[in-house]
């Protein structure tokens, strides 16, 4: 409980990502059911001359049928097949606009989302505390607000149109077959528009509250926070020191071009290879004027034979010298005794 009430960090973006991952997203279930009201009355008046044409010409030929209709369970089966897939062609157009609508309604609030996460089974979803949090969490007490105020507000509109709509009602009892149709779009387009009308403040709470459940479930402490950003952006102290390798490869590249004025280098043969500069009148000790190992110790030796420099293989003394000295450093103390006969080699050769 104590971490829940610490969590006052905005989400991160890569915690947004990993929960839309999950399927996670905020998504306003109204303005999908707004939307596809909008499209099924909006499709509906456009087609609708075509669907009641159809639909009458549907009734013409079950009414000729029933004329030679035999009552048995077969027959009874196969009219009821024949009305539901002339009844499936005739609406399929509207039906797949509804549909189309629908799913670009949730592409729109939510982007393109596949996952399934939450189908997958979870045992935390049947545990009774979980369950009793949901039901007296505040998203529960918003729609059982909201699906109240939607009852008494389309109550009400629904007793103010009632007048109206038992007048409209009558006009179709007295009014010619020919005009039947037209009369019932008006009524139709009526209840549609109040509808629409009355829906859109309930889908602008919903937007707003569902985003504000989202974030308000997704925020993070600061502990959280930091863990997400070590692990996006790496740990501080594995990328310093990562730097510092760089840094020391970088400057132990660069020293190939001190290769040239050593004075001898030591191999082990081929892992590791070090270059030293010796000035007896300037230096009290040896320089590492470069040094490396692998790829760059081949590079050193090349840079050795190019300028003629005398190399020495000595595996024991190279291995010391590229654990215990550093780059631009005289050799430390400890070292002279076994560089000793190195440089009495060299100085024998010259």
């Amino acid at each position: 409980m104590a971490q829940d009430q610490d969590k006052s960090e905005k989400p991160t973006p890569q915690k947004l990502e990993e929960a839309k991952g999950r399927g996670q997203v905020t998504k306003s279930q109204e303005l999908n059911l707004l939307v596809t009201c909008i499209v099924f009355f909006a499709v509906f008046t456009m087609l609708f001359n075509s669907i009641s044409e159809q639909f009458i010409q549907l009734l013409k030929r079950v009414f000729l049928l029933s004329s030679n209709f035999s009552f048995t369970s077969e027959s009874l089966v196969g009219l009821f097949r024949y009305i539901g897939l002339e009844m499936l062609y005739i609406f399929f157009p509207l039906l797949g606009f509804v549909l189309l609508f629908g799913v670009m309604s949730n592409v729109f609030q939510t982007g393109f989302v596949l996952s399934a996460f939450p189908i997958k089974p979870d045992f935390k979803k049947i545990n009774p505390a979980s369950g009793l949090k949901k039901i007296f969490s505040k998203k529960t007490l918003f729609e059982l607000i909201k699906s109240v105020c939607k009852l008494l507000a389309f109550t009400l509109v629904i007793f103010y149109l009632s007048p109206l709509l038992i007048e409209q009602a009558y006009e179709l009892m007295i009014s010619p077959v020919s005009v039947m149709p037209s009369l019932w779009l008006g009524m139709l387009l009526k209840i549609g528009i109040y509808f629409v009308l009355l829906s859109v403040p309930f889908v602008l709470f919903d937007i707003l509250f569902t985003r504000w459940d989202f974030m308000k479930n997704m925020m993070m402490s600061r502990k959280e926070v930091k863990d997400d950003h070590k692990k996006r952006e790496g740990d501080p102290e594995i990328k310093s020191k990562q730097k510092q390798i760089q840094k020391e490869l970088l400057q132990k590249s660069a020293a190939l071009s001190q290769v040239k004025d050593s004075d001898i280098v030591i191999v082990n043969p081929t892992h590791i290879a070090i270059a030293l500069k010796y000035d007896k009148l300037t230096m009290i000790a040896p320089v590492v004027v470069a040094c490396g190992k692998g790829e760059l110790a081949g590079k050193i030796r090349s840079q050795a034979r190019k300028y003629s420099i005398p190399t020495i293989q000595n595996k024991p003394l190279a291995r010391k010298l590229y654990e215990q000295t550093r780059l631009n450093k005289p050799v430390p103390a400890h070292c002279f005794d076994d560089l000793a006969p190195v440089f009495r080699w060299l100085l024998g050769i010259k």
